[in-house]
């Protein structure tokens, strides 16, 4: 509280836009399927945008042919925590189209497919009811 305090004090309370734009970035550099990339590939580390660049102190070593998997398991525990909040807000809020676009994000991810670039399918459900 007093650290909050003091930022009240001093009149540098940041935005709300500034605190968007910082959640955006953070989401950007760790919690998405191409951050996780960049973390298992140094090469893809080093040539990416500087905005996205982990920072420095990150064990990534360039040539070494192998990332830093602490970090890449790390990122994938946080893509997929968002996911299961996404759903159960989605579930709850009884939005099944929520639901099934995370469904068809995670289903393209664990197929391996590039879902930017390749596009995901439309798919569809065919519910069957046989009622008593």
């Amino acid at each position: 509280m007093k650290y909050f305090q003091t930022l009240a004090d001093e009149n540098q309370v940041p935005s709300l836009d500034k605190l968007d734009e910082q959640a955006v970035l953070l989401y950007s550099i760790y919690s998405t399927t191409p951050a996780y990339e960049r973390a298992l590939d140094p090469c893809a580390a080093m040539t990416a945008n500087p905005a996205l660049k982990f920072p420095s102190g990150t064990s990534i070593v360039a040539g070494s042919g192998a990332g830093d998997w602490a970090l890449a398991n790390s990122i994938l525990l946080m893509r997929d925590g968002i996911w299961f909040l996404e759903v159960c807000c989605a579930v709850a809020s009884s939005d099944i189209g929520r639901v099934w676009e995370v469904f068809k994000v995670s289903l393209s991810n664990a197929a391996g497919q590039r879902a930017q670039l390749t596009g995901v399918p439309d798919m569809d459900f065919h519910f069957c009811w046989h009622g008593k």
